[in-house]
């Protein structure tokens, strides 16, 4: 009897033939066990029965999930950006007004004005029966918006009216109108089906739609941004209970770790860390600073210098040794004059600046650009562009020709008709014949970074950069892409410090007010209490550092001091990081065991500004999707967060439950060696892995490394040999996921996969039916995971659980240091310990436009376990406490000393620490026995 048959049969005939199977079992056991049947004739039966006893009992425990299927409204097909077009995209950033905006920042916008037109997705129905068809909108209050809903699938259709009637309960009192939901219940039958959203009429208001979430579940009713319980989040949410560790995949010799050459960046003037925060020298003080004269008061700098002019050194800031320069680019015709004050004491000092091109003009000087580079060399470091603000220069062509390789035609033109696009923009402003324009610029993007940085590294572009921004999600794959991209191509990386949340703007000294206009509302978007927290600033200053960027850029760091010359609530932060690069100059290297691998040309961004997701130009596709799941899951609970209301601390920087430890490489044409530095690489995506990359690959695992790669990834190169295992041309489905390794059943939605069987490979997971869906094959001195169910999203596109067990296998053990507790963390590396820094990014909640508050009741008991017998704890953050405190934001034990405590418990030392809500700590521990390389 094949077991898999076994499966499809009746539920009696099934426990008929599993019971008998269990008592037969119990009897060759019992003979076994009383010498009445030898070894020899009981062992060609132990094997299937034990199989099959224990597929009996997965089967019977796995029961369907309900299903989820939430869509973004702006990856349907056919939404246009054109004036003309009945469907419009529809940026929604403001999340003051709409309780935390749109999901995905996007939504929408029929226009009042159209009765037809009409936009579309495909989607797959897993199962038959009765859904709930949820739509969030914009509903405005005494005003119709409707819309109706068409869904056609095999057989039939099914239509369903919306925003005919209020609904909304809350509306804004002075905009009238607020995103809510409303339902009809739809009976859809499995299978293929197209979701149509439809503009039948005119209206009084445009139909500003959201998302939807296409349901089974009846009980389920959204909130705010609505996220959907997937199955992957109630997997990940029940292991954060306790957060043991899964058994290893990768076997770690933690006794020698080693730093990689690759993770060295190259150091600028003898340093590997400025802040490039001075802009200009004032009589009385002899180094520059950077403070804006206060409306009323023009003299603001002044005070300053009173304060500190008699012992410069004591300035906080400032004084600093690693304080760097930036200059903007109108002031280059100033730069070239000799006798030049800044350029003085640049030279003279050997200090490196930037020149910071937002929104303005080099003035075509002629040669400018070569009489810069023949004065400073590499103390010019590069120009600045903050969101691509300087010359808005194009990187992508504005059509594709039909027929072409879409995500390649778009990376390549950068590096071909870009690259003289780029040079004639940047030959005229700078009066110069510059001969690479990539070489200098420093790309600053809070959305781009990911589509671009590693492009930009690959047409030659010396320094890199990115941005973070408090409206921004997870900014550790940010980081990961920036970190990913230096360590590939062996260049240094600036991390850009945007200081707005939405449009709101924090500043605690007078400046001029910053007017926006929302729906014929007047806002002043500039004052004291709106924009970042201080929790926020923080995190991005001390991250910067303590995460391996070579620079740091503030965009508002000239509001550091009030009008006596001190400090501001704004300055502690950056006081404190300076403070602490400049006494702990050592920081190590940020371990991140695991290397993401993307097509070079993958195009994927979380968040643009025009909607749509792949290269700007299109809506993420199923492999595409992949990348967009996978970081949800890397980074969760950052999906769970952002269905909240928006706040600054837990959306940019969440809790993530596995830390911060994923670099993002990609399958670049030049730079295959830094593979080497990684004991996993995860592929993901669309990774149209070329001969080279195979060859390069394989090498990597018979070299040590552990691959891990989907079916729908493999390539030629990859034959039965390296996988150990036979694919078949045969697609089936299922939806649930029984573990071998430790035997754990796993429910979710259903998941189409690829039909294989082993060879040489070791099965470590199968479908509820007992078909193998996952394969480790040892291969040299390195291992291939291989996956089969497709790009491990169930047909709703959205993560299948396994992904995260598989996640949290391969995770586990590959860092020297073991975290549990609810925080933010990442570990640095050094010859002589670790560098642990912790962040509790919970129960400090800050809106755009309101003050803080603070949950106490999210203080986190964090606990560390260590192998290596820690000598001495160093606390980086309490070594230097400072009395600061700010209501909500700022409590007055983030400075103080916080020690840890270690005690031995079996192989491992472990310790305790709270975490208050808001909280960070870094600790660098010595340790004895370890060999760092």
């Amino acid at each position: 009897m094949q077991i898999v048959s076994f499966i499809f049969m009746s539920r009696s005939i099934r426990f008929a033939l599993s019971s008998i199977a269990f008592a037969i079992f119990l009897l060759f056991l019992v003979g076994y066990t009383n010498g009445s049947i030898h070894k020899n004739k009981l062992s060609p039966f132990i094997k299937p029965l034990t199989q099959l006893v224990k597929l009996i009992a997965a089967n019977q425990e796995i029961k369907p999930t309900p299903i989820y299927i939430k869509l973004e409204i702006e990856d349907f097909a056919g939404v246009g950006a054109q004036d003309s077009a009945a469907w419009q995209q529809n940026m929604s950033w403001h999340p003051q007004w709409s309780r935390g905006g749109a999901s995905g920042w996007w939504g929408v916008k029929g226009l009042a004005t159209a009765a037809t037109g009409g936009i579309t997705k495909e989607i797959y129905i897993p199962q038959n029966g009765e859904y709930s068809l949820w739509m969030r909108y914009q509903d405005y209050t005494g005003k119709a918006e409707p819309f109706n809903v068409i869904v056609n699938y095999t057989g039939g259709h099914s239509k369903a009216e919306f925003g005919r009637m209020d609904v909304n309960t809350q509306p804004h009192p002075e905009i009238r109108w607020n995103y809510a939901w409303d339902k009809k219940n739809l009976n859809l039958k499995k299978g293929v089906a197209k979701i149509s959203i439809l503009l039948e009429q005119t209206a009084e208001v445009p139909r500003d739609i959201d998302a939807l979430v296409l349901t089974n579940d009846a009980n389920w009713n959204p909130k705010e941004r609505g996220f959907p319980p997937q199955a992957y989040s109630n997997y990940l949410l029940k292991w954060s209970q306790k957060r043991e560790p899964l058994k290893p995949l990768i076997e770690i010799n933690k006794e020698l770790r080693s730093i990689p050459q690759a993770w060295l960046l190259p150091k600028t003037a003898g340093r590997d860390f400025w802040y490039f925060g001075a802009t200009t020298i004032v009589p009385g003080y002899p180094f520059p600073i950077s403070i804006l004269p206060e409306v009323g008061n023009p003299n603001s700098a002044k005070a300053f210098v009173a304060r500190y002019g008699a012992n410069p050194q004591s300035a906080p800031i400032f004084s600093n040794p690693i304080t760097g320069i930036q200059i903007h680019i109108s002031q280059v015709s100033e730069l070239l004059k000799p006798d030049n004050p800044l350029r003085q004491y640049i030279l003279t000092n050997k200090r490196p600046f930037v020149i910071v091109g937002n929104y303005g003009s080099a003035g075509k000087i002629p040669n400018s650009y070569q009489q810069l580079e023949k004065t400073f060399g590499n103390l010019w470091v590069g120009i600045i562009s903050g969101e691509n603000s300087y010359l808005t220069i194009p990187f992508s062509p504005e059509n594709i020709p039909v027929g072409s390789d879409f995500k390649n035609a778009n990376y390549q033109w950068l590096l071909t008709n870009g690259k003289s696009k780029w040079q004639q923009m940047i030959n005229s402003d700078w009066a110069s014949t510059v001969p690479n324009p990539f070489e200098k610029m420093i790309l600053a993007l809070s959305v781009g970074t990911s589509p671009h940085i590693h492009q930009l590294a690959e047409s030659g572009a010396k320094t890199l950069g990115t941005e973070s921004a408090a409206a921004m999600p997870y900014f550790q794959g940010q980081a990961a892409f920036a970190r990913g991209a230096g360590r590939q191509y062996n260049k240094p990386w600036n991390w850009y410090f945007g200081a707005s949340f939405g449009s709101a703007i924090r500043t605690f000294t007078s400046e001029d007010p910053y007017i926006i206009d929302l729906d014929g509302l007047k806002i002043n978007s500039r004052n004291a209490t709106i924009g970042p927290s201080l929790a926020h600033i923080r995190r991005a200053l001390l991250f910067a550092y303590l995460q391996g960027a070579s620079f740091f850029h503030p965009e508002q760091g000239y509001n550091l001091f009030d009008t006596n010359g001190q400090l501001n609530q704004m300055g502690w932060s950056y006081d404190e990081m300076l403070r602490l690069a400049t006494k702990h100059p050592n920081r190590g290297v940020i371990n991140t065991p695991v290397a993401i691998l993307l097509d070079k040309a993958h195009g994927w961004d979380k968040y643009t500004y025009n909607g749509m997701r792949l290269w700007d130009k299109k809506p993420l596709e199923r492999p595409d999707q992949m990348i967009n799941q996978f970081f949800n899951v890397a980074y969760f609970p950052f999906p769970k967060n952002e269905g909240d209301a928006a706040n600054d601390l837990n959306v940019p920087f969440p809790n993530g439950y596995f830390g911060d430890i994923f670099d993002v490489l990609v399958t670049s044409p030049t730079q295959m060696d830094s593979l080497q530095a990684y004991p996993a690489v995860f592929c993901l995506g669309d990774t149209r892995l070329d001969a080279k990359w195979a060859e390069r690959l394989r090498k990597y695992v018979n070299d040590g490394g552990t691959l891990v790669i989907n079916a729908e990834q493999v390539v030629a190169g990859f034959d039965e040999s390296f996988l150990g295992v036979r694919l078949q041309n045969k697609q089936k489905e299922s939806n649930g996921v029984v573990c071998e390794r430790d035997n754990e059943k796993i429910v979710g939605t259903p998941f189409p996969y690829q039909e294989a069987t082993a060879t040489s490979a070791r099965v470590i997971a199968r479908a509820s039916n007992g078909d193998p869906i996952a394969f480790v094959n040892k291969v040299g001195q390195g291992q291939v995971i291989l996956t089969t169910p497709s790009y491990l999203m169930g047909y709703d596109e959205v993560s299948m659980p396994y992904m995260a067990h598989l996640l949290l296998e391969l995770t586990s053990g590959l860092q020297p240091v073991e975290v549990r507790g609810d925080c933010q963390y990442f570990v640095n590396l050094r010859p002589d310990g670790y560098v642990i820094t912790l962040s509790n990014n919970e129960g400090l909640v800050k809106m755009s436009y309101s003050p803080a508050a603070m949950d106490m009741s999210k203080t986190a008991e964090i606990t560390l376990r260590i192998k290596d017998k820690p000598v001495v704890t160093e606390d980086w953050i309490g070594e230097d406490a400072r009395p600061w405190s700010f209501p909500n934001e700022w409590l007055p034990e983030y400075t103080q000393p916080k020690q840890l405590s270690w005690q031995q418990e079996g192989n491992y030392y472990k310790t305790t620490v709270k975490l208050l809500p808001g909280e960070i700590r870094a600790y660098f521990i010595k340790t004895t026995n370890l060999k760092v390389q």
